[in-house]
């Protein structure tokens, strides 16, 4: 069996595993994070070397909405987490100007817990 040259978003992120979705890998080539480059045959789809992956540098140890929602657990969902945000309720950093993608650090997210309006 031949292997591929190039892999999906999506493999990456079974490659990657712990729970890492395809977002998490495009939100990781938008940090700069993961090389990849467009795929020409599909508009918004990337192509991702299998030996990129093994050099993946480690982030800052901020979240992404999605992962702040999964640090939470139970019913919050990366949209409540983006609605904290708006809000004011939550400090994060927004990375792209352009897709609205935000980086939040954990003890930012724990401070907005603890506090005593976090169920409002």
């Amino acid at each position: 069996m031949i292997e591929q040259k190039y892999l999906t978003t999506k493999q990456a992120a079974e490659i990657l595993g712990d729970g890492t979705t395809f977002r998490d890998v495009i939100a990781m080539i938008h940090e700069g994070r993961i090389p990849a480059v467009r795929n020409p045959s599909k508009r918004g789809h990337f192509k991702i070397k299998r030996e990129d992956l093994e050099n993946i540098p480690p982030g800052d140890g901020s979240l992404s909405t999605r992962e702040a929602a999964r640090y939470i657990g139970g019913d919050v969902t990366f949209r409540t987490i983006v609605r904290w945000i708006h809000s004011g309720k939550l400090r994060a950093t927004r990375v792209s100007p352009l897709r609205g993608h935000f980086r939040i650090q954990p003890e930012d997210l724990d401070k907005m817990l603890e506090s005593p309006h976090a169920d409002e």
